[in-house]
């Protein structure tokens, strides 16, 4: 875990360009289909626990979740829906060298990958997950690594979790 760490921090200084970058504000953390009740009276976000301030297309990027590759595209043609309903239309616009969509996932990745450490650090699961927890963590910021651009490691010794799939 720490060649990744070391591998992000390298990369994170040209990455973060454009973060303050609008849509920025009040961002939900975990906004995706269970979070959104829609009645007859209209929607409501609710389970605001994960609430922060900050780059607004991180909101987009967690519709997709963590679980599963990220998917670039279909973040590009969420953005370019939100612009056209209304949303800032700087959301389109290239951030840290990046397209928009990549940028947001990539540091989505991140995101979740500090929530992740700071549950554990809180105490939110057991002892017997620690292992379980670190891959969960790994994998996030090796997603995080493989949308920000950074070069694969140099060790032959540490092949690669992403093996046949595709970002």
């Amino acid at each position: 875990m720490e060649a990744v760490l070391q591998r992000l921090a390298a990369t994170a200084r040209h990455r973060a360009d454009g973060a303050e970058r609008p849509p920025f504000g009040l961002c939900h953390g975990e906004f995706h289909r269970t979070s959104l009740h829609v009645s007859r009276t209209g929607c409501r976000l609710v389970d605001w626990a994960k609430a922060f301030c900050g780059p607004g297309l991180f909101d987009l990027a967690t519709w997709f979740g963590t679980r599963t590759p990220t998917e670039p595209r279909l973040l590009t043609r969420l953005i370019h829906a939100y612009v056209a309903a209304g949303g800032h239309p700087d959301a389109e616009a290239d951030r840290g060298g990046l397209p928009a969509a990549r940028w947001a996932l990539g540091w989505h990745r991140v995101w979740a990958a500090w929530w992740l450490l700071s549950a554990a650090a809180a105490g939110h699961h057991q002892a017997a997950a620690d292992r379980r927890h670190t891959q969960v963590v790994l994998r996030q910021l090796q997603g995080a690594l493989d949308l920000l651009g950074t070069p694969p490691p140099i060790s032959a010794s540490c092949p690669s979790s992403n093996a046949g799939r595709s970002s």
